[in-house]
């Protein structure tokens, strides 16, 4: 008896492995990227079977497993497999989906971790309502939740927003639903480790209603969603202490909402500011200050920010885009600043030439001091 501690093996061609090899091994072995054709991709029977029988008794961690038709749902229910993470982005309502639905969930909805929502084709309302519910019923153990884009609306997301009583991760794409929601989801938000927010229809009482019930939040993207203001996120970053993660393109954020958000969140080892014109020097010399982790640093159009970028220290990614401000002499001040940096984009930068690539290829080639610093 040993244990192997691989973390991938490609297999081809293996007509001939030995059924004797045995199921678990197989099963944890072989890394599945189509299911539906499992029973054509083994040439040996008895191998077939015994890797049947282990679907059928482990829960399998595959790739996600996207429902894509009647037929794949029928193919799963018959072999009574189990999986961990599921998408009905691609599903087709049909006639007889939600019975077909609700039979497979019944089987395996515990065992699903990771959900992927929203069919893209779907109808809306009713039929999308109604396999909302299904899953919302059997699928109570979901830790990571994403809805992309499509147009779910408040109503169609109630189910599942109720029923989530363990969620870490959670991804809400480009659709319709509003800050009633978040009022529905905040009583089940206490394990929440991630809230991704992109172009959404919500204000700042979405983030209001978080607030003070996700401690344990560590990341935060809020992009595009244009009604939430500078007040909703510092409603929510007052009481999120543990947030190492954020990325803001919030409408009129100023220095003082990034300098309280730096003195509420000393974790941060990751900062995006995106389109926040009235952010200064001022707000990076907070950030610094206070966030003595900080490691990946995303500045994207904030015109009034110039030689603040020289006060970086220790970083190890730094993404620069559209500055009128960044110059040669601050490229090279920022790289000899920061020893350790592995990643330094500088996308639109108007004053910059061909000199700084030249400074920071004569800082990297030069033995010291960076050498000595790295040792």
């Amino acid at each position: 008896s040993f244990t192997i501690n691989l973390k991938y093996i490609k297999m081809v061609g293996f007509a001939s492995l030995p059924t004797a090899v045995g199921s678990n091994i197989i099963g944890e072995w072989i890394e599945l990227k189509d299911l539906s054709k499992l029973d054509c991709a083994y040439c040996n029977h008895s191998t077939r079977i015994a890797y049947l029988n282990y679907c059928q008794s482990a829960t399998l961690k595959t790739e996600i497993i996207e429902l894509k038709s009647l037929q794949l749902m029928q193919w799963f229910i018959y072999r009574h497999l189990k999986f961990q993470k599921l998408s009905t982005w691609l599903l087709k309502w049909q006639e007889v989906t939600d019975d077909l639905l609700s039979e497979l969930l019944a089987d395996t909805g515990s065992h699903i971790k990771t959900l992927r929502l929203l069919p893209f084709g779907q109808p809306v309302s009713k039929k999308r309502l109604n396999i909302n519910k299904i899953i919302a019923e059997y699928c109570v153990n979901v830790v990571e939740l994403d809805v992309v884009s499509g147009g779910m609306n408040d109503d169609e997301i109630a189910p599942v927003f109720n029923s989530l009583k363990h969620i870490q991760y959670l991804s809400v794409k480009e659709n319709l639903i509003t800050s009633k929601s978040f009022y529905i989801l905040a009583r089940n938000s206490s394990n929440l480790t991630s809230l991704r927010m992109f172009f959404l229809q919500v204000c700042d009482k979405a983030l209001t209603a978080l607030a003070g019930n996700c401690p344990a939040l560590h990341t935060l993207f809020i992009n595009n969603c244009r009604h939430i203001t500078r007040k909703g996120v510092s409603s929510l970053t007052e009481t999120t202490p543990h947030l190492t993660v954020l990325s803001l393109n919030v409408p009129n954020l100023t220095d003082t909402d990034i300098i309280a958000i730096s003195s509420h969140c000393p974790q941060l080892h990751t900062i995006h500011i995106i389109r926040a014109g009235s952010v200064t020097d001022t707000a990076i010399q907070a950030i610094v200050c206070h966030c003595s982790q900080l490691r990946t640093v995303y500045i994207d159009n904030c015109s009034l920010i110039s030689s603040g970028y020289c006060l970086f220290r220790n970083l190890h990614e730094l993404l620069i885009s559209t500055s009128t401000t960044l110059t040669d002499t601050m490229v090279v001040a920022i790289v000899a600043n920061n020893p350790f940096l592995r990643y330094l984009t500088l996308i639109n930068c108007s004053i910059l030439t061909s000199a700084s690539v030249l400074s920071i290829c004569l800082l990297y080639t030069s033995p010291s001091p960076r050498d000595r610093q790295k040792s």
